[in-house]
């Protein structure tokens, strides 16, 4: 069986555990068995995160860890690594428990969040970064699923079943939403002067600081052709890496350890270990898994709850 039909299998599991607790609140689409997880009515994406059974009203305080975070297109799906993402960092902060973070060990035996339990730490979901450290002002802002204050600060890119860490879109052709129109691929995949352009990159058109800062925290250099270009498939920690690096911070990478992309060879972890690799001081990049994590909570009596929430939803 496959790690993703396995995911979904014991989703379903899980649904139907809670029996009309769940039931009633669901899309209606999918089915035991199918390949698709069990999706919550668009009205209700709080349903899905977890919460603890002691607070008064469940209704409230999902509500409350939702906020007014901007949510993704698929919040409602059990398979949401957002969910997961909300469900976990969201109550340790509603706990104030940030600080067991610092006992996480990952496979290396690291602690990928060292340090996190001195001074005051304050904890944002779905944080976006100041558009003017990466000059980002007129393209996408650099964003990660949980920002902790201090120092360090700590970037925290969660993953559940995705395939991949986010790439680069410019050598990627696009057709526009509304006028239909297939607009061509901004560059041809190599870091060069393609289409008579003064630049090697298109985001440095526009003005972004990607490649002037790289040099400065990656073993590369921006004076030369590249092919192709390294930061392609890595594109998102590399970005996250260079906030890290421009605000006294450190990146973390969760991710789930039964996911095949995130094994040694996978595309998940490929990515992980090139950004890693080329970082002139790798400790900037971290990684953990949702199980490691998970270890921390059910090592502390606080959290313990979570962590078998966790266990019973996700089998982590």
């Amino acid at each position: 069986m496959s790690y993703k039909q396995s995911v979904t299998d014991q989703l379903w599991e899980y649904a139907k555990s809670k029996g009309t607790e769940f039931a009633y609140y669901l899309d209606g689409g999918g089915q035991p068995g199918g390949d698709r997880p069990p999706v919550f009515n668009k009205k209700y994406p709080y349903l899905n995160l977890i919460v603890p059974s002691s607070v008064d009203n469940l209704e409230s305080h999902r509500k409350v860890l939702l906020g007014n975070i901007k949510k993704h297109l698929w919040l409602t799906s059990m398979k949401s690594s957002q969910a997961l993402a909300i469900s976990v960092f969201g109550n340790l902060k509603s706990q104030d428990q940030i600080g067991i973070l610092n006992s996480v060990l990952n496979k290396a035996g690291e602690s990928p969040f060292a340090g996190i339990d001195d001074g005051v730490r304050q904890l944002t979901l779905e944080y976006e970064v100041d558009k003017a450290v990466l000059n980002e002002s007129d393209h996408a802002p650099t964003s990660v699923d949980a920002f902790i204050t201090g120092k360090p600060s700590f970037y925290i890119e969660c993953k559940f079943t995705e395939t991949e860490i986010g790439t680069c879109s410019m050598p990627i052709s696009k057709t526009d939403k509304k006028t239909k129109k297939k607009n061509p691929a901004q560059c041809d995949g190599n870091y060069n002067k393609s289409n008579g352009s003064v630049h090697r990159c298109p985001l440095t058109e526009k003005g972004i600081l990607y490649w002037e800062l790289i040099p400065k925290y990656f073993q590369l250099e921006n004076d030369a052709d590249l092919g192709p270009c390294p930061i392609r498939h890595n594109y998102q920690l590399v970005r996250n890496c260079l906030a890290a690096g421009e605000t006294g911070g450190r990146v973390v990478l969760v991710y789930d350890d039964r996911n095949p992309s995130f094994q040694d060879g996978g595309k998940g972890m490929r990515a992980f270990q090139s950004c890693k690799e080329l970082l002139r001081e790798p400790s900037i990049l971290q990684s953990a898994s949702w199980q490691q994590i998970n270890v921390a909570l059910k090592n502390c009596e606080e959290t313990r709850w979570l962590a078998e929430a966790l266990t019973q939803k996700y089998r982590f």
